[in-house]
């Protein structure tokens, strides 16, 4: 993929309602079985351009992976 489409990507996951809710019933989910800890260590396979990082990080430390190399480096930008 070019690396201009991770920024539309990004902007698109931020807003939708398909992806927001997703990553509403993710926290609820993790809350549910893990409480307010803030300690965890999660991996993220498939992260994308890592929009459910900000998500699960108030859990843990978060390591993004994803089988693209651009993908990551999105993130590590953003």
């Amino acid at each position: 993929m070019d690396i201009s489409e991770y920024s539309i990507q990004a902007e698109v996951e931020k807003r939708h309602w398909w992806f927001s809710g997703r990553r509403t019933l993710l926290r609820q989910t993790l809350e549910r079985f893990i409480g307010q800890r803030s300690d965890a260590t999660i991996y993220e396979i498939g992260c994308g351009v890592g929009n459910n990082a900000n998500t699960l990080k108030r859990f843990g430390k978060v390591t993004g992976v994803d089988i693209s190399r651009e993908a990551l480096s999105f993130c590590q930008d953003r």
